[in-house]
């Protein structure tokens, strides 16, 4: 997990409400390559090789060309989430999950000394291949290409602001 986003940034306007957590798979390199597309720059197929093993997790998750698939993975990763939800037996938080783009998000309402509250927990998987992350986010201008992913920026912006914040510089 990898925590992210204007809380971890320590730049959340107003109230921290909203927090994003990138769930990081990792693929066996010898049974996926990544492929750039031309057409999309920053966009990327994830494409199982001819001798993958049958036993990677993520072969039921493919498209019929053999890409693996955003809108797959979210409705898995959806999947997940709600079983795991579904253990709350003891009825302290009122949670519901929805699918917003690249994310999951868990809706969390609860009560603290009769003032009701709530906050946003937005899941977000990705894969890394070495030390490029992608998200499953398809590209908006291309509706063939629904089974790109987008390159993400956010380990390199993570490190990038916990360098500055620990930096010392003058103005």
């Amino acid at each position: 997990l990898r925590d992210f986003g204007s809380v971890s940034e320590e730049s959340k306007v107003i109230k921290a409400d909203e927090f994003d957590v990138m769930v990081h798979f990792e693929l066996d390199d010898s049974s996926w390559e990544l492929k750039g597309v031309e057409q999309c720059p920053g966009y990327y197929l994830v494409a199982k090789e001819a001798d993958a093993e049958d036993s990677d997790t993520f072969l039921a998750l493919v498209d019929e060309n053999g890409n693996l698939s955003p809108a797959i993975v979210i409705c898995k990763f959806q999947q997940i989430i709600s079983n795991m939800i579904k253990q709350d037996e003891e009825g302290r938080y009122v949670l519901h999950i929805s699918s917003e783009g690249t994310s999951v998000t868990l809706n969390v309402e609860y009560d603290v000394d009769g003032d009701c509250r709530s906050l946003k927990i937005n899941f977000v998987p990705s894969l890394v291949f070495g030390s490029t992350w992608i998200v499953a986010q398809p590209n908006p201008s291309s509706s063939d290409q629904d089974n790109l992913w987008r390159q993400s920026f956010a380990g390199e912006e993570y490190q990038r602001l916990k360098v500055k914040k620990h930096s010392s510089y003058s103005v």
